[in-house]
């Protein structure tokens, strides 16, 4: 009897020692139904995060989430135990119609600070805070959103429509995201080594924001690409950059803002070896410059248009130590001059300047380089015999003010290889049938060897076993 008493309070002992709670860390699939019942079902997101927070999970989690609105904010105000990137955490919504579950609050929707691995899908995020709508703060990464609509104040408020502070690896992925005065506001935590790294846009739509499409300061190894930015409520700026490094853009169309590309002090605190890329980029209906940087050393500029406003400049680039820049297409009408690059002694000239298409019209100097105006491209190669001797003026004939892809005879096949190989359709590049020569511009395009071809067929889309009239477009 002595001995069953001891083991019994031994055993109540070792039972009070176990933390509470920790048999019932979430794992598995639940859902979050308002209507619902039984043991895996939540009635609201907040209850289903107040169980993260406190109890942790031990396997991955996923809450299925029912059509409808929620009347809550997400909010996740600290770590959750066992999150990992083995242990995810995913809300899902509707696959087929993203709208259909829709989060809205008034004072922002989402607010994650210093938790890790959490995942949206198909989610509508509808806030209307004249602060922030999607924040991601304090230490908080790996955090994805997989097509999901975020939709922030439109109409003049001073806003965050997605802000990620001091936060690393979180990213946005065929998403689109509506309004605020910033879009999306990147702020890390320091410059150099200090700077927030590794946060990801990839296939989004940003639009009508009042002034900035896509804001990033403090911030390294950014990756931004195929995004479309484009509708701003005020002139603005697409693309800002601000005291970041080895950010790496590709293949995003950005129209409209005072210049398309803007960037601060690039690669300027990090290691003298930091490069950035920007290739296969569309920066049109710019209000002044396609492209204002004030020091962006080692950057390479591959396959990009750069298009200024009338009377403005394609391009100012300040301060450009091994710039790599070839295979764009610059154009402006009635500037004073067509671009510049501008540098004063040797350390600061550009590692390889050619293979670039100007089109410039009504100008009065053709172009600013180092430090002289000269009126001509003849003039520019004459004078600077280590650069734009392959440099050609070609009306790129682009598809559309919306559109700056090219198909120009003239800018077929005479760019300079340089490793981008694939182009701003996700096409290989070179193409099969002109490899391995490249085209001049952000599209690789084949021109067929004979003087007329099919352009595109028009009718029928669907055919019948009898008659058929075929209507097609040709090209010459």
């Amino acid at each position: 009897m002595h001995n069953k008493l001891t083991i019994g309070i031994i055993a109540m002992c070792m039972a009070m020692l176990v933390p509470h709670g920790a048999q019932a860390q979430l794992s598995g699939n639940y859902t979050i139904n308002p209507s619902g019942s039984g043991t895996s079902n939540y009635r609201n997101i907040t209850d289903a995060v107040k169980d993260l927070t406190s109890k942790g999970v031990s396997g991955p989690v996923n809450f299925a989430m029912s059509d409808g609105v929620y009347r809550e904010k997400i909010y996740v105000s600290s770590a959750i135990s066992g999150a990992s990137s083995t242990n995810t955490i995913t809300f899902t919504g509707n696959a087929s119609d993203s709208n259909l579950v829709t989060v809205f609050d008034t004072s922002g929707t989402v607010e994650i600070y210093s938790a890790d691995y959490l995942n949206f899908k198909y989610i509508r995020f509808k806030g209307d805070s004249s602060y922030q709508n999607v924040v991601i703060s304090n230490g908080a990464n790996y955090n994805k959103f997989y097509n999901c609509n975020i939709i922030g104040a439109v109409g003049g408020k001073y806003a965050f429509n997605v802000s990620i502070e001091r936060s690393e690896y979180n990213s946005f992925n065929n998403c689109r995201l509506v309004g605020g005065y910033y879009n999306v506001y990147l702020y890390g935590s320091g410059t150099g080594s200090s700077a927030s790294k590794g946060n990801e846009f990839n296939h989004c739509t940003l639009v009508k924001h009042m002034y900035y499409g896509f804001y990033s300061q403090y911030m390294s190894d950014t990756k931004l690409w195929y995004n479309l930015i484009d509708s701003a409520q005020y002139n603005g700026y697409p693309i800002m950059n601000y005291y970041c490094q080895r950010s790496n853009f590709n293949g995003n169309e950005a129209y409209g803002g005072y210049y398309g590309f803007y960037c601060y002090y690039e690669n300027q605190y990090g290691s003298s070896t930091d490069s950035s890329t920007l290739v296969n980029n569309i920066f049109g209906n710019s209000l002044y410059y396609g492209a204002y940087c004030y020091y962006a050393p080692r950057t390479k500029f591959f396959h990009n248009v750069f298009e200024g406003g009338d009377g403005n400049y394609s391009l100012i680039l300040y301060y450009s130590a091994g710039v790599r820049f070839a295979n764009n297409i610059l154009a402006c009408d009635g500037a004073y001059y067509g671009f510049m690059c501008y540098y004063t002694s040797t350390s600061d000239a550009p590692g390889l300047w050619d293979y670039n298409d100007y089109y410039f019209n009504n100008y009065t100097y053709f172009s600013y380089f180092g430090t002289s105006l000269l009126a001509s491209l003849s003039a520019l190669k004459s004078n600077f015999t280590a650069y734009n001797q392959n440099c050609v003026e070609v009306d790129p004939n682009f598809t559309s003010s919306k559109n700056l892809r090219t198909t120009a005879p003239g800018l077929n096949n005479i760019g300079y290889p340089v490793g981008v190989n694939q182009d701003i359709d996700g096409n290989p590049r070179p193409n099969k049938n002109d490899a391995p020569k490249v085209d001049i511009g952000p599209n690789d395009f084949y021109l067929a060897p004979y003087d007329l071809d099919v352009y595109a067929l028009v009718s029928p889309l669907s055919v019948n076993l009898t008659k058929n009239t075929i209507t097609a477009q040709f090209r010459n």
